[in-house]
């Protein structure tokens, strides 16, 4: 990962180059847009952000973008985006700075020609830059960090601009984030082993059920033991049906699951069952905190769940029940 040194932070110096008048002009907000999306990544996972621009303003020479990435998040790396790689027949541009700044965030300084042969033409999804974030073993599932355009980071700032015509412009702003979430595996989406009868789920599902779509369940609260806070809900179930919450010491068939009647048997080894709860009219059941007790887990342990519900009229397979996906997750003290 390349890192600006303060003594070569001089974005603004080189992007005040491009201008064609003796003074700056300035605008705000006329057309253009940074953006960065909204992520969901598990603890100790390295997500990667990309850096997008829509430009609705005209023939861009230029940029500077400085993304906030808040502790305990870190930044890993910094790289180029497949728009940013492809000027000047796939040298680059030719003023390129890339760089992470611990505790802050990521940004960059950007000029693609230095004699105006070549620019970047309005349009959408442009790929800027790529920022590998790792999200910390620790982080607690749930948590929300924001992914922020800011001007804080660097020695000087970076400031966030685009440069058309020989202006200096401020985009417009959409403000990512990652979520951090308990780790899903064992989908019948196509993406491991295949339906018990070519009944595939969406994606991150389990295999699909009467109503057309596969049952996804995700975790609530923390990993934590003391706590206790730990808790489930599942979705795109069939409604009015039961729903046993379950947990194994393993995940069978390397975690891609087994037939089992008309879906994918993601957990075993030592079975407990946990709770029941019974669908509600939208397809949602959920199983609240509470089930260290039911569970018999402590800290070190990993459990993998699932949620086993009755799907007893039109089943795909005609077995009449069905499963979740699977869910992962490694306690805590």
């Amino acid at each position: 990962m390349s890192r600006l040194q303060p003594s070569s932070l001089r974005t603004a110096l080189i992007l005040t180059a491009l201008c064609t008048s003796p003074a700056l002009a300035a605008g705000v907000g006329t057309g253009s847009t940074f953006s960065a999306p909204q992520l969901n990544a598990t603890p100790g996972q390295t997500v990667t952000v990309p850096v997008l621009l829509n430009n609705g303003t005209g023939e861009i020479q230029g940029w500077s973008m400085g993304l906030g990435v808040p502790l305990p998040l870190e930044v890993v790396a910094v790289s180029d985006g497949s728009t940013t790689l492809a000027f000047n027949g796939g040298a680059g541009p030719d003023f390129n700075h890339i760089a992470g700044y611990p505790g802050e965030g990521a940004g960059s300084g950007v000029v693609i020609s230095f004699m105006g042969v070549e620019s970047l033409p309005p349009g959408t999804g442009y790929e800027l830059h790529l920022i590998d974030v790792l999200v910390p073993a620790s982080a607690t599932p749930g948590t929300v960090y924001p992914l922020t355009f800011i001007e804080t980071i660097g020695d000087p700032d970076i400031v966030n601009i685009v440069v058309v015509g020989g202006a200096s412009i401020t985009p417009a702003f959409v403000h990512g984030s990652i979520t951090v979430t308990f780790e899903s595996y064992c989908h019948c989406d196509g993406s491991g082993v295949s339906a018990p009868c070519a009944n595939t789920g969406g994606s991150g599902e389990g295999c699909a059920n009467s109503t057309g779509s596969g049952a996804r369940l995700t975790g609530s609260g923390s990993s934590s033991v003391a706590a206790d806070d730990l808790g489930f809900r599942a979705s795109g179930m069939v409604p009015g049906q039961p729903a046993l919450l379950f947990s194994g010491l393993s995940a069978p068939n390397g975690g891609l699951g087994v037939f089992f009647g008309d879906g994918l048997r993601c957990a075993g080894n030592s079975v407990r069952r946990l709770a029941v709860s019974f669908i509600g009219s939208s397809g949602i059941a959920q199983w609240p905190p509470s089930l260290a007790t039911a569970g018999g887990w402590a800290a070190g342990d990993t459990r993998h769940f699932q949620g086993w519900y009755r799907d007893p009229f039109m089943s795909p397979c005609g077995s009449g029940f069905n499963l979740t996906q699977g869910v992962r997750i490694t306690f805590q003290p």
